[in-house]
């Protein structure tokens, strides 16, 4: 967490595997997006990222707890505007999370139909072996994914969130 806190681009992209690069999720409204980069830059602008996805200050986000508490995760309650958790940072061990296989496939179901059936298996595999990680701060949140891989621990996914968004 320090490193995003420090926008020490260095120090994350050291976090993210070679082969298995840094899925950004983004969800603007009713419709999720996977955009797949080999690291993190904090210039949205020469990624060619949309221009709102600046307004997704993750790097600001300060647990005031940096313990790791390995529980359920926390859920937001939009009609209370609060997590059902306090600050803190936590990772559910136990839970798998197909969130990236099921945007490709509602993709595929809606839209453009452009993931492959290898494509959507391998984002299962990469699934099976990762872990989401959820940052409770007063200043917001931040949701990101770790993945066992060759025998360590890799920056796979960061998810930009809204949860009560469509």
């Amino acid at each position: 967490m320090d490193a995003f806190q420090k926008r020490d681009e260095a120090m994350i992209n050291s976090l993210i595997h070679p082969y298995l690069g840094v899925r950004f999720i983004y969800a603007p409204g009713a419709v999720d997006f996977i955009y797949k980069e080999q690291g993190v830059s904090f210039d949205y602008q020469a990624l060619g990222w949309p221009d709102d996805w600046a307004e997704y200050r993750f790097y600001d986000i300060v647990a005031s707890d940096k313990k790791v508490r390995y529980e359920a995760l926390p859920d937001y309650d939009c009609s209370e505007e609060r997590w059902d958790k306090p600050d803190g940072i936590y990772c559910d061990t136990t839970a798998v999370n197909r969130l990236l296989s099921s945007i490709a496939q509602a993709h595929n179901e809606w839209f453009d139909g452009k993931w492959t059936e290898k494509e959507i298996d391998c984002l299962i595999k990469l699934e099976d072996i990762s872990r989401e990680v959820v940052v409770l701060g007063s200043k917001g949140h931040f949701i990101f994914y770790m993945t066992r891989y060759d025998d360590d621990w890799w920056l796979s996914a960061i998810r930009f969130y809204d949860p009560c968004s469509a």
